[in-house]
């Protein structure tokens, strides 16, 4: 009675613990579609608003850093304790030099650029992960030139040689498709979108069965269902027959 209720007066809150702890049945996607279900946006990563796991945002539910392909708790730890003491990364460039010390590798800035945790930045996914090499190069130079500079100016040259760097790389952004399987990948999750939304106008006029009716159905009839594969395998017998 306690799981309905809540369920149904908190389903932000419910969902997003049943997500952090994995306590329920079902897989983590199921319970991202049955958020959509009750009209519950799920927001992406964000390098400067996601706690370790998911977390209730203006009724919204954010995924955690934790999500993310990388992140070990070592680092996640560095990461969000930083920020509470700096409050904000006010662009990749101001993350990449605040955590100099965190020994973050370029792989894992690589996967939080991906799923839209910098996306607050303002820069487009594609341009920040061409200016990524650069900004820890320059990261690198700024921190070796003079440790007796002060540290505001220091910033605020790291901001504006984003900004110079940023007007010579072209700003297209991502297509759906491919932003979606990035997402997919790293937090093995569909966030943003989900591969059968684009077919929704034609599968709405065929009679497709939900997986929970199917015990209602008689064997051996036809039924109609829609889903996304996942994992393709092949079963032999002892006579290495398919």
């Amino acid at each position: 009675f306690v799981t309905c209720y809540l369920k149904v007066h908190y389903p932000a809150y419910y969902l997003a613990s049943m997500l952090t702890y994995g306590m329920g049945y079902y897989s983590p996607d199921r319970y991202i579609q049955e958020a959509r279900r009750f009209k519950v946006k799920v927001l992406l990563p964000d390098i400067n608003k996601s706690g370790a796991g998911f977390t209730v945002e203006d009724g919204a539910i954010r995924v955690g850093l934790g999500k993310i392909k990388g992140v070990g708790e070592k680092h996640l730890k560095s990461i969000l304790s930083l920020r509470e003491k700096c409050k904000r990364f006010n662009s990749l460039y101001d993350f990449c030099y605040k955590t100099t010390l965190l020994r973050i590798n370029q792989p894992l800035i690589e996967n939080l650029i991906k799923v839209g945790a910098f996306d607050s930045t303002t820069y487009p996914r594609s341009a920040l992960l061409t200016l990524l090499p650069l900004t820890l190069k320059e990261v690198r130079k700024k921190k070796a030139k003079d440790k007796t500079q002060n540290k505001i100016s220091e910033e605020r040259e790291l901001y504006n040689t984003e900004l110079i760097a940023s007007e010579s790389i072209p700003a297209y952004h991502f297509s759906n498709f491919f932003q979606m399987n990035l997402e997919k990948e790293i937090l093995d999750l569909y966030i943003s979108n989900y591969p059968l939304n684009k077919y929704d106008k034609i599968l709405a006029h065929l009679p497709i069965m939900n997986s929970n009716q199917l015990l209602n159905y008689f064997y051996q009839k036809t039924i109609l269902i829609r889903g996304v594969l996942i994992q393709a395998r092949r079963q032999f017998t002892r006579q290495k027959q398919v």
